[in-house]
């Protein structure tokens, strides 16, 4: 008796047909799964993520700061606009724990804008840092395009007051940072952005800067 090779072939091909389709639903179901514990994770505080896995990492882009076409525009942005001296730091979370900032305590030595006087000692906050919890556990937030300023360091910042009124942020995040080297050799920008338009004031000297910043405000 002889058994024809199409009976065969076209039952096999829907079989395999069956089994692949049950398996992308197997995966997609496992996917899924997945996927909504991660939007569950990321909705969760820092706290408790760091507690899940030891030490919590999280890279965070600059998709939350303004980005301006120059120094003039960040200028006018700008609540005040100071050179000064850095003189402590302390890393915070947020109240919900869902966010890291850096809080500065700056010397004020010159005022371009606003009405901070020289002397007076303000708070700056910036995004990241690291925070330890008592369990021995830690929540770490990375802004590698922004370079973070440093105790001692004198720097020219443009700042925004916070609606808190308790301190103030940086114009543009990492564009309203510039750092102002010991050896006079020009300033250096915080900003860690690709083809940042403030890269164009690197090495500038202060007081041609200061003379931008001014004239920006006229």
């Amino acid at each position: 008796m002889k058994i024809k090779l199409k009976t065969f072939i076209k039952p096999a091909l829907l079989a395999v047909a069956f089994l692949s389709l049950f398996g992308i639903g197997l995966a997609a179901a496992k996917w899924h799964k997945n996927f909504s514990f991660l939007v569950q994770r990321n909705t969760s505080s820092l706290r408790d993520r760091a507690s899940e896995t030891g030490h919590y990492v999280e890279h965070r882009g600059d998709q939350g700061a303004a980005q301006y076409k120059d120094a003039k525009e960040v200028a006018q942005h700008s609540d005040a606009i100071v050179v000064g001296t850095v003189q402590s730091n302390v890393v915070r979370m947020s109240s919900d724990e869902k966010d890291i900032f850096i809080g500065y305590t700056v010397n004020v030595e010159d005022v371009v804008k606003g009405k901070i006087r020289a002397g007076d000692m303000i708070a700056v906050n910036v995004p990241g840092g690291k925070v330890h919890f008592p369990n021995n556990t830690t929540a770490e937030v990375q802004t590698g395009w922004f370079k973070k300023m440093l105790n001692g360091k004198k720097y020219f910042l443009f700042l925004d007051k916070l609606a808190d009124k308790a301190g103030y942020s940086t114009t543009g995040g990492a564009q309203g940072v510039f750092e102002i080297p010991d050896d006079g050799s020009g300033l250096k920008t915080a900003s860690g952005r690709l083809h940042d338009p403030v890269w164009q004031y690197q090495g500038m000297r202060v007081q041609d800067f200061m003379a931008l910043a001014r004239q920006a405000l006229k």
